[in-house]
């Protein structure tokens, strides 16, 4: 698991953290508040987003969970793009929540609890496969949450208290 990052958002303090394995946080991006109160509220203290990741244009990708979207912004906190939609057809989301950047090529990977499935798409949101759970499933994908790739590439999944990796 070596060059595996996990990531912290705190939108109450408009910062997201990158932390490494050991909890010690190597980058902070703050964001105007003000510029994205507007497109991630606050409902009843429940922040409705699930993860986010930033590529390597330093732009930040939300996963937009109470919207099934992936809100991108950029590190002043302005909207550059926003995609998807509820549904279950490729680049539909039901209840996106882990996302994770492939650093070597901007690739999108997301993770939806709602489809218990994983798509990918290119750094232009250009759908590219997805794993998802069928007959001829090698794993099944039962609350696919948090997802990162490791520098090998490698994909792993934290689903419902465990840890899958294709």
């Amino acid at each position: 698991l070596s060059g595996l990052n996990f990531s912290y958002s705190n939108l109450i303090n408009t910062r997201f953290e990158k932390c490494n394995l050991e909890g010690c946080v190597f980058d902070k991006i703050k964001c105007n508040k003000l510029k994205i109160k507007n497109k991630i509220q606050l409902y009843d203290g429940l922040e409705p987003y699930g993860d986010f990741d930033i590529d390597n244009d330093n732009n930040i990708l939300i996963c937009y969970t109470n919207e099934d979207k992936i809100l991108k912004i950029n590190e002043n906190g302005k909207e550059i793009s926003c995609f998807g939609k509820f549904g279950k057809n490729k680049g539909e989301f039901n209840i996106p929540f882990g996302i994770c950047i492939n650093k070597k090529n901007d690739d999108i990977i997301v993770s939806e609890v709602g489809n218990k499935r994983i798509q990918i798409f290119d750094k232009n949101f250009k759908f590219l496969k997805s794993f998802e759970n069928t007959t001829n499933s090698l794993i099944t994908l039962e609350n696919p949450f948090i997802i990162k790739i490791t520098n090998d590439e490698k994909i792993i999944i934290n689903d419902d208290h465990k840890f899958l990796y294709i």
